[in-house]
């Protein structure tokens, strides 16, 4: 007979797709075909899987002594509006102190930043968890907290803001990062100054008009709006010193960068964020394999749901619309 899986030990992607499953006694899709063997499986592996979720978080609350939210989502309206019921839901229940547990790609400053402050309103305490990404606003994000906690697989990455542009020809608005777009716009005002190439002006006129005013005048604006909320951020995260957030806010929003630039948690560190990470004496490998293994249940709970929006707590029943809210039954 299978032993039921140890969420305190770590366990990785295919373990979930098949050792954890046995464990749970389920039928699973055969890996040659794709095919599930059991034409209930899919509903059972969002069963159990949930129940591995429910195990796993209850604890992470336990060994944290916090509340726990999980969010493995873009960071959006929607996702800030649950976010904040769900909060008020655990401040009902008394919870002092709360960990958001973070997996994105990026997403709206505004919404980041309005989840910070419901933290910030409810709770005493507020910690980001880190267990695998937090991109651009997510970023954002986990600037506001008091503690960020990363492992040696986490990544955070450049705050890179997006403006949403009609491009003429294209038939559709297209998202392209702040930063490019000043960054073009130099290399041209530089090419073309004091007429110092008198057919730059001819070469670059074409990728000008492609674009709308709207947009021409809006990326300083965006780009000064977002370095306003990180500076907020930092000194609601408790970095009060102003050399050392001047010194995060030009290493994250200022540097040309690409999007996907890995931040490690020794960069991080190196930069002055309050990183809890596998060098502090107190970290625990046996807590970070269950907040690892989260991660895992949730990246199969996102497969087999065919959804792209997850968030999740240990109370409560929320649904809205485009987001797999996941709680207690």
């Amino acid at each position: 007979m299978a032993q039921a899986i140890d969420i305190t030990s770590p366990i990785k992607s295919y373990d979930l797709s098949r050792t954890a499953f046995e464990a749970l006694k389920l039928a699973i899709p055969d890996e040659a075909t794709g095919k599930a063997i059991d034409s209930d499986a899919p509903l059972m592996h969002l069963k159990n899987l949930r129940k591995l979720s429910q195990a796993c978080i209850k604890e992470i609350q336990r060994q944290r002594g916090k509340a726990v939210i999980v969010v493995n989502s873009r960071i959006s309206n929607p996702i800030a509006d649950s976010s904040t019921e769900l909060l008020e839901l655990l401040l009902e229940r008394e919870h002092s102190n709360v960990d958001i547990i973070l997996t994105t790609n990026g997403g709206l400053p505004n919404s980041a930043l309005y989840i910070v402050l419901q933290c910030k309103e409810r709770f005493q305490n507020f910690s980001v968890i880190i267990p695998r990404r937090a991109k651009s606003a997510g970023t954002l994000l986990a600037l506001g907290a008091s503690e960020i906690m990363m492992g040696v697989e986490s990544e955070l990455g450049p705050i890179d803001p997006q403006i949403v542009t009609n491009v003429k020809g294209s038939g559709k608005p297209k998202l392209i990062p702040a930063l490019s777009l000043k960054k073009a716009l130099e290399l041209i005002d530089e090419k073309t100054a004091n007429g110092r190439d008198r057919n730059a002006l001819q070469k670059f006129l074409p990728i000008l008009s492609s674009l709308d005013l709207v947009t021409l005048g809006e990326y300083q604006i965006i780009i000064d709006g977002v370095r306003s909320e990180a500076k907020r951020l930092l000194s609601i995260g408790g970095i009060d010193d102003e050399n050392i957030r001047e010194k995060i806010l030009h290493d994250l929003l200022s540097k040309s960068q690409m999007h996907s630039k890995v931040i490690s948690y020794e960069n991080a560190s190196e930069i002055g964020l309050n990183i809890f990470n596998p060098k502090n004496k107190n970290w625990d490998v046996k807590l970070w394999a269950v907040i690892r293994n989260l991660y895992f249940i949730h990246q199969n709970l996102i497969k087999f749901s065919k959804i792209s929006n997850l968030v999740e707590s240990a109370t409560g029943v929320l649904e809205i619309e485009g987001v797999q809210i996941l709680t207690q039954e």
